[in-house]
């Protein structure tokens, strides 16, 4: 099923994809069909993902296995989908990277035994007084 889509786009931008189109024998259509199809990225959680957290947890998780074997209990940074710093002491892995990446996104986890820390909370229960 084909839907049409009404696009605005920058005057060069236009003449890029018209020489684009041209050079490829395509209709200005299908040139940017095609440039959309090539320039998605293929994993649906990099896609989907509305903030960059999701991008790096999604990298932390992919990484964890591996991470655990030389970086077991201490603090990981994950920047772009890859381990840019680590340190036993969060304070100091936190303070290089505000200096490193002060407007970007870099999550810091702990390497534990699992990706996510499981947390349980017990349930408080009313009982009835017998009278």
């Amino acid at each position: 099923m084909a839907f049409r889509v009404h696009l605005d786009m920058a005057e060069d931008t236009y003449h890029r994809v018209e020489r684009y189109a041209h050079d490829r024998k395509q209709d200005i259509e299908t040139a940017i069909t095609e440039l959309v199809e090539n320039n998605l990225p293929a994993n649906d959680l990099l896609l989907y993902a509305a903030d960059p957290s999701e991008q790096e947890i999604a990298a932390f998780h992919t990484m964890h296995e591996s991470l655990k074997v030389s970086f077991y209990d201490e603090y990981v940074a994950i920047f772009q989908g890859k381990l840019v710093d680590h340190d036993a002491d969060l304070d100091q892995l936190f303070r290089r990277i505000d200096e490193q990446y002060p407007d970007h996104f870099v999550l810091i986890r702990l390497v534990g035994q699992a990706p996510e820390r499981e947390f349980v909370f017990r349930s408080p229960r009313l009982l009835e007084r017998a009278q």
